[in-house]
């Protein structure tokens, strides 16, 4: 089986673009909507844009628990993580200069 570099597997996910977000609401259920990924940084941290109201962001702040579910053709990749809000305006400047 060929080995694969970390680097490899961030080209791969850039590639795919979209993935299913999972998140933990407020009573325990899983909750998965289709999140299109900003960047992935040099310390593989995924950064995504979505607006500050939205129930993903209550789970966020709630659980934090996410997973990140990638499918392309006979490519998956599944990545379990937690996540935190940033509203920091020079990082979305940033991350929208990336874009």
């Amino acid at each position: 089986m060929a080995q694969h570099t970390p680097e490899d597997l961030i080209a791969t996910l850039k590639d795919i673009g979209t993935c299913m977000f999972t998140t933990v609401d407020s009573t325990g259920r899983l909750v998965s909507r289709p999140m299109a990924v900003s960047h992935i940084d040099e310390d593989h941290r995924f950064w995504f844009f979505t607006p500050v109201d939205s129930e993903k962001i209550e789970d966020v702040l709630g659980d934090g628990h996410v997973n990140l579910g990638f499918v392309a053709d006979k490519t998956w990749v599944s990545v379990a993580g937690t996540a935190a809000l940033v509203t920091d305006p020079q990082k979305k400047a940033e991350l929208d200069d990336l874009g």
